[in-house]
């Protein structure tokens, strides 16, 4: 089902807090979800701290960012201090991802553990 959102969204919809489970259903339609299992309804707790969304959804976060890259377009383009620039391709950028990836699984990093460490600023983070 797809509900209307206010576009452009430029300027804060009152409906955010006013209808929550019609705007942020709303926000996931907008923005075609890709949930590898589909949500049982928008906001199952509405306690703040503590709510919760879309229970029963799961998705892969990096699938879902990188879902519309194309191999040859320039996906992100790091500048350092010195305002030098260094572009990464899709293709690139989803090599990199699936080498982090495949250390994590090495280490011994599983599907739903949330694994935090530093990364480096500037282009030298985004490169193999």
């Amino acid at each position: 089902m797809t509900r209307p959102y206010p576009e452009p969204f430029t300027t804060p919809d009152p409906r955010a807090v006013a209808d929550l489970e019609g705007f942020w259903g709303a926000a996931w339609d907008y923005f075609d979800i890709d949930a590898d299992s589909p949500y049982e309804q928008v906001l199952a707790e509405e306690r703040m701290p503590g709510a919760r969304w879309f229970p029963g959804a799961t998705l892969n976060y990096t699938h879902h960012a990188l879902r519309h890259l194309t191999d040859d377009t320039v996906a992100i383009i790091a500048l350092d201090e010195t305002g030098s620039s260094h572009e990464v391709t899709g293709n690139r950028l989803r090599a990199q991802v699936a080498s982090v990836a495949a250390t994590l699984r090495d280490l011994g990093v599983g599907k739903g553990q949330s694994p935090r460490f530093p990364l480096c600023h500037g282009k030298t983070g985004f490169r193999g």
